[in-house]
């Protein structure tokens, strides 16, 4: 091998070097990041959850602090739904939440605007999670909203929770019959309901 094709080889090995020590290096500040930021965020829930049990007790056994929000379309808006679970009031550790857009408006927009980990889709145009919260215990439950970008996601958007106590919402007088939907009508007839609340998110 000639003098220029040993430089080559060298300058080639050095270059290969240097790409794998970048390289080690990014994942390493990856790492880093992802760690700060996980911190980060559990910090942010345990400052939620210690707000949540300041402010909720049996006279208030559910809340959305902030209920009425404004924010341009495609920004991603978080509401987070506190529940305590009340010994008194409620009969074991399981809540089925329901969340339902406003009677009157465009109900697919509005479902497709909630961006809930672990829910299901049910009803008509409804979204169902189940939690579970130890007696005496506040239950933080964060729901997503991200509307459309430009003018498909302007807009009023209203939505219902309904809080039943239990493993679904059961209808007032045959509890054979689940309720899916958290509309004004149907709260009436929900016999395991623990709590209601509305939020909405004005898009400009």
């Amino acid at each position: 091998m000639n003098k220029k094709g040993v430089e080559i080889a060298i300058n080639q090995i050095v270059i290969l070097i240097i790409g794998i020590t970048i390289v080690g290096m990014g994942l390493i500040l990856v790492g880093k990041i992802m760690t700060s930021g996980d911190s980060q965020i559990d910090a942010a829930n345990a400052n939620i959850r210690a707000q949540f049990e300041r402010s909720l007790s049996s006279d208030e056994l559910v809340d959305i602090p902030l209920k009425s929000r404004q924010l341009q379309s495609n920004e991603l808006e978080i509401f987070h739904l506190g529940i305590y679970n009340d010994a008194s009031v409620a009969s074991g550790t399981y809540f089925t939440i329901i969340i339902t857009g406003s009677i009157g408006a465009d109900l697919t927009k509005l479902k497709n605007a909630l961006q809930v980990v672990s829910a299901t889709d049910t009803g008509v145009n409804s979204k169902l999670i189940l939690e579970t919260i130890q007696k005496g215990d506040v239950g933080v439950v964060p729901i997503g909203f991200k509307p459309k970008e430009g003018p498909l996601g302007i807009g009023q958007y209203t939505y219902n929770v309904c809080v039943c106590d239990g493993d679904s919402c059961l209808q007032k007088g045959d509890d054979t019959k689940q309720i899916t939907d958290c509309t004004s009508a149907n709260i009436q007839n929900i016999g395991n309901l623990y709590d209601f609340v509305t939020f909405s998110a004005t898009v400009k």
